[in-house]
């Protein structure tokens, strides 16, 4: 759901520390610039792929009416002719092992009712991503060449990868505010998550805490939903980012709400 993965920019930030030793003592096996680049793309295209309203829900609509059909909801006789069309899994058996656990979805015949919805899942996502980067095609050299847009998102990642970006100089590891950030946001998280473990812990609160219950007077009810938070990791990738873009976000975000 967000324009930067934070656990992609986290896995380019290794490979730059380890490629950054590697060129100190082991030139030879240290990786060009543009390798550490085709990494963070492929880790961006499968997060994507696989992330939040994509392959993780499909996975779980594929024999989630095949379980849940009873006579109750009248499922079967709604819809079952669509159930067995191959799109889905409609094998009881299959949709069981699947949302109980069982040995049986692991074994030939818990995993053949599955081969022809996800071939033809397979079939369709491949053709969906193909045409969505058709579409770049007639568009990026206009934008990159000739109208000359910048993208400032792709300096994050650009940075620790160029030859001149030394991540244990003055620009990241060896700045104050980086390591003052980096300890909030690790000690807020490690609090948080012994909180969860043990609730009798105090949390400090960093999700998104909705303005619109104090906005109730007039005019400002009118800006709807506010949300506002205090994400670590966003707070990381805005430390990352060009002033001008990140005075954008904020800027533009109130503007609007205004």
């Amino acid at each position: 759901m967000l324009s930067l993965f934070f656990n992609a920019i986290f896995t380019l930030t290794v490979i730059a520390l380890v490629n950054l030793a590697l060129r100190r003592r082991l030139p030879r096996w240290a990786l060009s610039s543009g390798e550490p680049v085709v990494i963070y793309v492929m880790v961006s295209m499968g997060s994507a792929v696989a992330g939040h309203d994509f392959l993780q829900v499909l996975g779980n609509e594929l024999p989630f009416a095949t379980y849940y059909a009873d006579p109750v909801n009248g499922w079967e006789e709604l819809f079952a002719e669509h159930l067995a069309s191959g799109l889905l899994v409609s094998d009881r058996g299959a949709a069981w092992s699947f949302w109980e656990g069982d040995a049986l979805l692991h074994s030939t015949r818990g995993i053949a009712p599955w081969l022809a919805p996800i071939g033809t899942w397979t079939v369709f996502v491949l053709a969906l991503l193909g045409v969505m980067m058709s579409i770049d095609v007639p568009v990026w050299r206009r934008w990159t060449e000739q109208e000359k847009l910048t993208y400032p998102p792709t300096d994050i990642p650009f940075r620790p990868t160029e030859p001149r970006f030394d991540l244990l100089g003055g620009e990241l590891l060896g700045s104050r505010v980086f390591w003052v950030g980096f300890a909030i946001a690790a000690a807020t998280d490690l609090i948080n998550g012994l909180g969860y473990l043990h609730p009798a812990i105090p949390t400090v609160k960093v999700t998104a805490h909705d303005l619109r219950p104090q906005l109730g007077a007039y005019p400002w009810r009118a800006m709807g939903n506010t949300w506002v938070s205090v994400y670590p990791f966003a707070i990381g990738l805005g430390y990352l980012m060009p002033q001008d873009f990140l005075f954008s976000c904020r800027f533009f975000y109130w503007l609007w709400q205004a």
